[in-house]
Formats: C-alpha cells, sequence, structure tokens
C-alpha cells in the first residue's frame, strides 16, 4: 500500500481542509461511541467514524495505529467539528 498524499490529523479540522479521498495514519486515542474513535497524531486529533458493519467488526483499539483511507465531512461553521468517514482501515502487520 502507498499512501498518496498521507494527511497529518491536524489538516482535517482546518478551514481549508483536504477534499476527495484521503490518507491519514494515526493512533486511535479513544472509543466515543459504537461507531466512531478520536484518532490522533502529532498534531491534533479528528473524530473517526465506522459507517459499515464490517470496519465495526475489526478488531481496533485504543493505541492502535491503522492507516484510514476515507473522505471527510466537513463542517462549515466549526471545522474542528469535521469528520473522518472510512471507507477502508489497514491494521499494522503483526508478527507471527
Amino acid at each position: 500500500i502507498k499512501p498518496s498524499p498521507l494527511y497529518p490529523v491536524g489538516a482535517l479540522c482546518t478551514s481549508t481542509p483536504p477534499h476527495g479521498p484521503i490518507w491519514v495514519r494515526a493512533t486511535l486515542h479513544q472509543r466515543t461511541g459504537e461507531d466512531t474513535f478520536i484518532l490522533r497524531d502529532s498534531t491534533g486529533q479528528v473524530t473517526l467514524f465506522l459507517p459499515t458493519d464490517e470496519l465495526m467488526a475489526l478488531d481496533l483499539y485504543q493505541g492502535m495505529e491503522i492507516l484510514v483511507f476515507g473522505t471527510l465531512d466537513i463542517s462549515l461553521v466549526k471545522p474542528e467539528k469535521n469528520e473522518l468517514y472510512a471507507d477502508r482501515i489497514y491494521l499494522p502487520t503483526r508478527d507471527r
């Protein structure tokens, strides 16, 4: 997988966020609901929304670094309320 471009989380919650499909690598900071997490990196945090049963069935846990391919739901009034809707999530490879 060669994500391009790879956006920092902080870029997602600005008044001029990226549009279209985006890639983000960050850490799951906290589960906030059945289908939502706070996704964080050194530049900021954003709400990650898992819109499908397939994504909600993944073994996701706090502290896990993931790679997300998705789209941004943009709040025109409060950019800090933007949400990342996951289309695909790639989990780190585990040593066997």
